[in-house]
């Protein structure tokens, strides 16, 4: 995976992220990238996934006034963009397949 000037080399392993930090734009980012895919199965880009967060910033801003965690509002986020979660078959090893 090609990093982006945002990201170090430890961000662009794709392992699976819990999201149980608090929420902030890098932690929400970072949640949806690791965790979810577009219905064609392509897992999200760092760009992608900036997208769609930027698509429910009421979502974001409600998560953070209510102190919630990043996975709080990336399921929200995930839900109402119809994106899909990355199964855990997927998953091999602590990396995403794929």
């Amino acid at each position: 995976m090609k990093m982006n000037h945002y990201q170090t080399e430890s961000e662009t392993t794709m392992e699976r992220y819990d999201g149980t930090e608090d929420v902030t734009w890098h932690n929400l980012v970072r949640y949806l990238m690791n965790n979810y895919h577009d219905e064609d199965g392509n897992r999200l880009t760092y760009p992608r996934a900036i997208a769609v967060a930027w698509e429910y910033p009421e979502v974001f801003e409600r998560a953070t006034t209510l102190s919630s965690y990043a996975y709080y509002a990336g399921d929200k986020i995930a839900e109402q963009a119809g994106l899909l979660w990355i199964p855990e078959a997927d998953v091999t090893d602590g990396m995403l397949a794929g």
